[in-house]
């Protein structure tokens, strides 16, 4: 309790000459879980929000109580999972894995010891498909590379574009991951072609991911022109975000110039 106290107060002071609004005894269910393929498992994080401050339009809030012991079931056409709990507030699909489809409808019912209930839905972005410049598959070194992407339908307009990070023979202690290279509302996206070896031909994979207008709208606020400035939460007797998000590669051969 004290340490909620604390951050509570840490977060009126970081707020101080902003005006900021304060909303207190809420006692709301708050929800974080983005749905992708691109998950091993899917995840609905659940913490109860008992005071928030608006700094700036977006919520801060003090939640610090995970919500243990929830019943968390998520629906879409052909499927009906309950998610276990795997460690405090947090749930996944254990016994059954959740087919996050491109185009499918997912609705998200969640239910607290204390008889609170929070629910929302999401369709998944499809259509996404990256490419390099004019669909070519090789490339010299030095050469601008533009990648370009089709705006997939029940997107928000807000897309995630970076390069895969493998071990390669020049850096075999590189970890395998994701850099970001850009965030932001462009279909387009220009790169040089560079090289890591001294190789015949290397090889690079890129990544874009485009997200719902759930995720866009809670995450993002003021980015898409056409949604609200305003942090809005598309949770029905909570907050936080229920959303979803598809994502297409492109690898390409970079050659010696």
């Amino acid at each position: 309790m004290m340490k909620s106290i604390c951050i509570f107060l840490l977060l009126v002071m970081c707020a101080c000459g902003r005006n900021p609004l304060v909303e207190t005894d809420l006692n709301l269910i708050l929800v974080r879980s983005i749905l992708s393929s691109d998950y091993p498992s899917q995840t609905v994080s659940l913490e109860l929000a008992e005071n928030v401050v608006y700094i700036d339009g977006k919520r801060q809030t003090d939640t610090v109580t995970p919500i243990v012991g929830a019943t968390v079931v998520l629906k879409s056409d052909i499927q009906e999972i309950i998610f276990q709990e795997v460690e405090p507030g947090k749930y996944q699909d254990v016994d059954e894995k959740l087919q996050v489809l491109p185009g499918h409808r997912y609705t998200l019912e969640v239910r607290d010891k204390d008889g609170r209930t929070a629910s929302a839905s999401t369709t998944v972005p499809s259509g996404l498909h990256l490419q390099a410049s004019s669909g070519a598959e090789s490339f010299k070194e030095g050469d601008a590379i533009t990648f370009t992407w089709e705006k997939p339908k029940h997107t928000g307009g807000v897309y995630d574009f970076g390069i895969i990070l493998m071990p390669n023979v020049c850096q075999e202690d590189m970890q395998p991951g994701y850099m970001r290279w850009a965030l932001g509302s462009t279909t387009e996206q220009v790169v040089q072609a560079y090289r890591f070896c001294d190789l015949a031909e290397e090889s690079r994979e890129f990544k874009v991911s485009a997200f719902d207008s759930a995720i866009v709208f809670w995450e993002y606020p003021g980015w898409y022109a056409p949604g609200p400035s305003q942090q809005t939460s598309n949770i029905h007797n909570g907050l936080g975000v229920f959303g979803s998000a598809i994502s297409d590669t492109c690898r390409i051969r970079i050659l010696p110039r």
